[in-house]
């Protein structure tokens, strides 16, 4: 048996977390996973299962921002505030305001796309290690457009994406119609994103490595921790767990956690809801992504998820299950036809930042913890990615990605 390189505590068994277990695992080191609920059963649990490489661009730009009031006050938009909760949200709304700056957009893209450009081959690499080839699927995606406006500057917009090594095609009408029966004809042209991918089951993608991770002598306790230090997590029991490195991948969770560390970290969370539709009349290769209606279609073992909304709510407020039921209505005007034999509703928490970069460092401050969180909507794209850097960093190797953009001490 050969020795451990040392002991790792990840705090967050979300996707993120689960995967950089079984990286370090695989890299020699004895891991052990905590998070005060199951594995993936989070925000890693109803995700689109869409791994979204052609996915770029930062939220923060100077066309999103002059969308923002139609997205807010159109009837049945796709972006929520609770109003109660703008107090709190206002000192992110200002940073991310700060970051649709044109070089702090030129940054972001720059790191998405180095970050991105890793993400499929990571994800392939670790289902192949851990049994769960089967379900990335390799179709690709389609995003529809319906706006005329929009439909008519594609070519330039594809043109861009070409020149950053992104594979992707017009479709026009006529074209969609042949790829997705009973599409709507408002549908006026789309993009096919040929290296793009899919999951079948976002769930059982990370409880599979997880499983693979504990047969393989990995540990998981289910506790909530409240402070991270130099080589100690402490419990709210008061109580502590001792590492020789400490990795925080707690979401959505990870604001406190950094506090505790000495970092205020801008971190907010975008609240998303899906609809799983139950023996849908519509079966889809791979995801559709509407452009206009912001939100994504996937086929999935258990169904048609509708997945999509941004609302703004933090992780108190309790969730509101019309913009659930609302995706069903924008997935008609889609394909008019969708019916289903059921639904279920869930809610999710995506850990954003302002330049919707996320945190892939390790501690100045206390040697030993290391930092990987705030993914946005791209968690599970860049989970598998994320935990290779990590696993870089932490054995002290030249990361595949220049990892300057993410740097914890950015804000």
């Amino acid at each position: 048996m050969s020795k451990s390189k040392g002991s790792v505590i990840i705090v967050g068994a979300g996707v993120v977390g689960v995967t950089s277990a079984f990286e370090l695992q695989k890299r020699g080191y004895d891991v052990k996973l905590i998070d005060r609920v199951g594995p993936g059963m989070m925000t890693s649990k109803g995700n689109a299962g869409h791994i979204a490489t052609e996915l770029v661009d930062p939220l923060a730009t100077p066309s999103t921002l002059l969308s923002v009031p139609r997205l807010l006050f159109a009837q049945n938009g796709p972006l929520t505030l609770r109003w109660r909760y703008l107090p709190k949200i206002f000192p992110w709304l200002v940073k991310f305001l700060w970051s649709a700056r044109p070089h702090q957009v030129a940054r972001g893209q720059m790191g998405l796309t180095s970050l991105n450009a890793i993400a499929l081959p990571a994800w392939l690499d670790m289902a192949a290690d851990t049994g769960q080839s089967h379900m990335i699927r390799r179709t690709g995606g389609i995003e529809t457009y319906e706006n005329p406006s929009n439909a008519r500057s594609l070519p330039s917009y594809i043109e861009k994406l070409q020149a950053n090594n992104i594979p992707c095609e017009l479709l026009t009408q006529s074209e969609l119609q042949d790829r997705l029966p009973g599409i709507s004809p408002k549908v006026k042209a789309g993009v096919y994103y040929s290296a793009t991918a899919s999951v079948s089951d976002p769930y059982d993608l990370t409880r599979g490595v997880f499983d693979i991770f504990m047969a393989r002598g990995g540990s998981y306790e289910q506790r909530n921790v409240v402070t991270v230090e130099d080589g100690l997590v402490r419990f709210e029991d008061g109580t502590i767990a001792k590492a020789d490195n400490i990795l925080v991948c707690a979401g959505a969770w990870s604001k406190k956690l950094c506090r505790s560390a000495g970092y205020r970290v801008p971190l907010e969370t975008e609240r998303g809801y899906h609809l799983m539709l139950e023996q849908p009349s519509l079966s889809l290769q791979g995801p559709v992504i509407s452009n206009d209606r912001k939100f994504i279609l996937t086929s999935m073992t258990g169904g048609l998820r509708l997945a999509g909304r941004v609302e703004f709510g933090g992780l108190e407020l309790p969730q509101r299950d019309a913009l659930a039921d609302d995706l069903m209505l924008q997935a008609r005007a889609l394909f008019p036809e969708l019916s289903a034999s059921g639904q279920t509703r869930w809610m999710g928490y995506r850990p954003t930042l302002p330049d919707s970069l996320p945190v892939i460092d390790k501690c100045q401050r206390s040697k030993g913890l290391y930092f990987a969180f705030g993914h946005q909507h791209l968690g599970l794209t860049q989970s598998a990615a994320t935990a290779r850097l990590m696993g870089e960093m932490i054995d002290g190797e030249k990361p595949a990605i220049d990892l300057t953009p993410f740097k914890i001490t950015r804000f």
